[in-house]
């Protein structure tokens, strides 16, 4: 008998954010569901590091790298609104929205 994958669980944004871009990705792909299990294998982040980066209770939050790791392999480029929010779930800044501080500052640097 397969074994049903382990769903992504809780209620922190950081949680609520990665379930909404995986299904975001299940449906650009067609299945039923994007699981953890897929996202550990097309990250190449291991299931511990990404449940960790969704814990409420942890004080440090996950690397930038993970974060990206994460992004890309869920495609949140895609939708710019997403891959903002998505970075800024992990208390980040997108790299649209770090390109527009970089042109801000050129723009009124003297």
């Amino acid at each position: 008998m397969a074994r049903k994958s382990k769903q992504l669980g809780g209620h922190s944004l950081t949680a609520r954010i990665i379930v909404l871009a995986s299904r975001l990705k299940a449906q650009r792909l067609g299945v039923e569901e994007y699981s953890l299990a897929q996202l550990e294998r097309d990250s190449g982040l291991n299931h511990s590091v990404i449940l960790r980066a969704v814990k409420e209770d942890t004080p440090k939050g996950p690397t930038l790298e993970t974060v990206r790791r994460l992004a890309e392999t869920l495609e949140v480029s895609l939708d710019g609104e997403l891959e903002d929010r998505f970075y800024n779930a992990f208390n980040y800044a997108s790299p649209r929205q770090l390109a527009a501080v970089k042109s801000y500052v050129e723009q009124h640097e003297l």
